[in-house]
Formats: structure tokens, sequence, C-alpha cells
């Protein structure tokens, strides 16, 4: 019965279909053939699945992809990847990484106890973390965050530009550019959506007028404001 499947999917191939969408093809042409899965188990089957444990992990997948990608090892497995199987549309999809290694050397808890507490109260410090916010609103002209090292440069921060552009404290309404950290807008309390998203447009506006500078969103907004 396999072989129906397999022979569907290499026509697909053949056809120039990419990878994913001829596996699809396949599927759905094997479950006609050889309806011994009804529609409403398939949907069940696929769905059931949303709420097991291998979901819980997508954070740390996340995680360890931004690991591999700042060290540069992201871009030579899909090099190396599209060396072999490039040639297939959607053939990056057949390269599945089946296993990782990380090594960090050990630390003494304690320590490492103290050096987390530490950059905890240095966020503290610099960064209005007790106030309504969604974190740093503007990405980085610069094109990176900060290093923390000493000859870390400010002169293409988000907040630097802000603050030379006079917007830092600036308010509408209950919205407001904290005065702590100029690239946190914040709720001071009962601001609506569309007073923080028009302040901030007014900060990108006053920046582009002061340096040429064109802030981007970094925080992503959904829906539309509602209508007054």
């Amino acid at each position: 019965m396999l072989i129906g499947f397999a022979l569907s999917f290499i026509v697909l191939l053949g056809l120039g279909v990419p990878i994913s969408i001829g596996l699809g093809g396949a599927a759905m042409v094997y479950n006609l053939l050889h309806p011994t899965l009804s529609l409403t188990m398939l949907v069940q089957t696929t769905f059931g699945g949303m709420s097991s444990f291998p979901l819980l992990a997508i954070p740390l997948f996340m995680l360890a992809g931004s690991i591999m990608e700042t060290g540069g090892i992201s871009r030579q497995l899909i090099d190396f990847s599209d060396s072999i199987v490039g040639w297939v549309p959607g053939g990056l999809a057949c390269a599945v990484i089946v296993a990782a290694t990380f090594r960090a050397p050990p630390g003494d808890p304690a320590t490492l106890a103290a050096r987390m507490d530490d950059q905890l109260a240095k966020r503290d410090a610099s960064q209005p973390t007790r106030d309504r916010s969604a974190g740093s609103t503007f990405r980085n002209p610069l094109g990176r965050s900060s290093t923390g090292a000493a000859d870390d440069s400010h002169e293409l921060k988000a907040w630097k530009v802000i603050a030379d552009a006079g917007m830092r404290g600036a308010r509408l309404g209950a919205a407001q550019m904290s005065d702590m950290h100029a690239n946190f807008l914040i709720n001071t309390g009962g601001a609506s959506a569309a007073d923080l998203e028009e302040l901030g447009e007014q900060v990108r506006k006053r920046v582009f007028q002061h340096s040429g500078i064109t802030l981007e969103w970094e925080i992503m907004r959904v829906g539309e404001p509602a209508a007054k």
C-alpha cells in the first residue's frame, strides 16, 4: 500500500512540486485510495498533538536556534544541506538536524547565582521593569543589541536618538516614553492602544525630522484601533 504513496510522491516531485506540498499531496492520494482513516479522525490526530509535551519545547528550540545563528552554525548547516539537496524544489525540507551537542565550562552555583542577581539589578537600575510596557519599543538603528562592553557605542541606539530628538518622557494622555529609558513606551494608567501607538508614531516622526533616521517598531502590533 505504501507503494502508491511513494509513486505519488515521486510523480509530484517530477512535476516540480515542492517537497512539503508533495508529501501532503501524496498523503491525500493514499487516503483516497485506501480510506482507512476518516477525515474526522485525520483532523483529530493532526490537531490533538498540539497539547502534547513536545510543543512545550518550542521556546527551547528557538533559543538553540538563536545561539546557532549567533555562532554562524546555522549558515554553515544551510550551505552544506543546500549543496546536497538544493537542486530539488523545497529540497532543504529534507535536511533535518537529528542531534546537537552543547558544551559549557562548569561553574560554582553560588557564583553563577550572584552574577545573575547582579545582571538583574543592573537591568532594574536602567530599565523601567516595574512599569507596564512591552519592553523595547523600537529596533536599534545600529542593527544589534547593546553588548555591555566598555567600547559599546551608543550613537545609533534607539534610546539615544529618541532622547536626542527631545522625546524622552514625551506623553500622550496616559501613554509615555519612559524617563528612565527613552526606548520604553509605558502605560502610566488607563492609556488606550491607540494612544500608545500614536505616541510611538510621533516619536518616529520627530526622530526622522531630527536625525533622518527611520525607527522600526520592535513591538508587533495586532489589530486595528477601536473607533472613537
